[in-house]
C-alpha cells in the first residue's frame, strides 16, 4: 500500500505535509521556504552530532507564524492553525534579505568527505531537501539557475548510488567525484545569485 502523498511541495515530514495541503488553497506557500536554506557544512555537522534534526531547514508551520500567514493554537498535544492572512511584507523583506545574503556568503563543503554509510546517506537527503525547497522558493522570487537544478540531480543520484552501496554492504567506496560536482554546481548557483539585491 503506497502513502498518499498530500502536497507537491518538498515536505521534512507528515505534519508539515499536511500544514502545506491545508494552507495552498489559501495562499502562495513557496514563500515559506525563506529559511530553507542550510550550508551543506552545516547539514553534515549536525548529521554526525545529531544535534538538530533535519541539518537545521525550519519547518514551513514556524515560518507561517513568524511571517503572520497563520497562528498556531494548541489544543492538547495536537496544533490547530488559523490562516490570517497573506505574508507580512516587512517581515518577509527581512529573511528574504537574510536567505540571500547567506547563499551568497560561505561556501566550503569540506565535512561531507567524512562522513560514511548512513550518515552520509541522511546528510545527502537532507542537503537534497533543503535545495528542493530553495529552488520553490527562488520560483518565488522569479530567480531561476539551471546549476541548482542540477545539483539536486546530482544529489538524487547520488542517493541511489549510497542505497546501492548500503544494500550491497560496501563500506570503502569513494564519492569524491559526486563531491566534486556538487561543489562546483552548488559556487555556480551561489555566485550567480549575487546579482540580486539584498
Amino acid at each position: 500500500m503506497t502513502r498518499t502523498v498530500l502536497s507537491d511541495y518538498p515536505a521534512l515530514n507528515r505534519t508539515e505535509e499536511e500544514y502545506l495541503a491545508w494552507l495552498e488553497p489559501k495562499t502562495d506557500v513557496r514563500p515559506l521556504y525563506c529559511r530553507s536554506f542550510v550550508e551543506a557544512d552545516a547539514i553534515a555537522a549536525a548529521v554526525r552530532t545529531r544535534a538538530c534534526a533535519y541539518g537545521g531547514i525550519v519547518c514551513v508551520q514556524t515560518v507561517g507564524s513568524l511571517l503572520g500567514i497563520t497562528v498556531c493554537a494548541r489544543k492538547g498535544d495536537t496544533p490547530r492553525y488559523r490562516f490570517v492572512g497573506d505574508k507580512r511584507a516587512d517581515r518577509y523583506a527581512w529573511y528574504r534579505m537574510e536567505m540571500l545574503r547567506a547563499m551568497r556568503d560561505h561556501m566550503p563543503v569540506g565535512n561531507f568527505e567524512s562522513l560514511r554509510g548512513d550518515p552520509l546517506r541522511k546528510a545527502v537527503a537532507i542537503l537534497r531537501l533543503s535545495r528542493l525547497r530553495v529552488l520553490q522558493w527562488l520560483a518565488a522570487e522569479a530567480i531561476a539557475f539551471e546549476g541548482l537544478r542540477g545539483e539536486i540531480f546530482l544529489l538524487e543520484r547520488w542517493l541511489r548510488r549510497i542505497h546501492i552501496d548500503l544494500k550491497e554492504q560496501r563500506t570503502d567506496v569513494n564519492y569524491l567525484r559526486e563531491l566534486d560536482e556538487m561543489r562546483a554546481l552548488e559556487c555556480d548557483w551561489r555566485e550567480r545569485i549575487s546579482v540580486y539585491s539584498i
